[in-house]
């Protein structure tokens, strides 16, 4: 199947590109701006979900496919919104890292809040070294809830997962792409989008071969790589780019929603051996 994607998106090899965005950058970004993030989003800091936030969660559960009794990490928490409902749908073990010192103050009093403190466990640190402060082959999932589009460094970012996840466990990636051109002036607008999308949220989007390719020499299989499988509702991330003006569709000449420039996938691996 790695063979088949890979010839699907490139059959050249894929290069680390230099990141719009380092590790610092990111951090800092919310340190300045989970208040306003909070303030259109929530708790759940996803732009692809679900107003039904418990359905959202039963989804999450059944796609990932998070069981009972399971430990798992949660990649990019923010401030545990995800976290917290999982906690309280299924009975597991959540060790929960942010970058963010002010994410991970907020995280911990809200955890408490919910009375989760002996399930939830927030970590301030970053993902992509995780293997260097999480026990290796002790976790049965990694999930990343549009968190991983803020790596820097694709490569160090799955093989810290890899190395964290125990041999039958997963690595769940549900995250944003860059979008799929239908002319050459998409393609321009498209490279706008990602441009902006980078200078302003802090990301680094990826084409999702790159993300393919970073997994290709570990010991894994791939369930399965889909678009989204509900209808997204993306009036909440709407109101947050217009409250905060955000200016995403800055230099795009195609008459179509920026938005629609950027493409929404969900990808499963499951760990085979060490």
């Amino acid at each position: 199947m790695l063979d088949f994607i890979k010839k699907l998106f490139d059959s050249k090899p894929v290069q680390e590109t230099t990141p719009a965005s380092s590790v610092s950058d990111v951090k800092q970004y919310y340190e300045d701006w989970t208040q306003r993030y909070i303030e259109s989003f929530g708790d759940t800091f996803q732009s692809r979900r679900l107003n039904d936030l418990p359905k959202l969660t039963e989804y999450l559960i059944g796609s990932a496919g998070i069981k009972s009794d399971m430990k798992i990490v949660d990649a990019g928490c923010g401030i545990c919104g995800p976290a917290i409902m999982l906690c309280q749908k299924i009975d597991i073990q959540i060790d929960a890292i942010t970058l963010s010192e002010e994410q991970t103050e907020i995280a911990k009093k809200k955890v408490a809040e919910a009375g989760l403190s002996d399930k939830i466990n927030v970590i301030c640190g970053d993902f992509q070294k995780m293997d260097s402060f999480l026990a290796k082959d002790a976790y049965d999932g990694v999930i990343y809830l549009e968190s991983f589009v803020h790596s820097d460094n694709t490569q160090r970012a799955v093989d810290a997962a890899v190395a964290i996840t125990k041999p039958g466990g997963f690595i769940y990636i549900k995250d944003l792409y860059h979008g799929t051109a239908r002319n050459a002036q998409e393609k321009k607008d498209i490279a706008q989008v990602v441009q902006n999308s980078n200078k302003h949220i802090l990301m680094n989007v990826k084409k999702l071969h790159e993300v393919v390719a970073a997994f290709e020499n570990a010991p894994i299989t791939f369930d399965f790589i889909k678009k989204l499988g509900f209808d997204a509702d993306v009036e909440v991330a709407n109101e947050f780019i217009r409250r905060n003006m955000i200016p995403l569709n800055q230099n795009i000449q195609s008459d179509i929603f920026f938005l629609k420039f950027l493409d929404y996938y969900e990808l499963r691996v499951t760990k085979l051996f060490n």
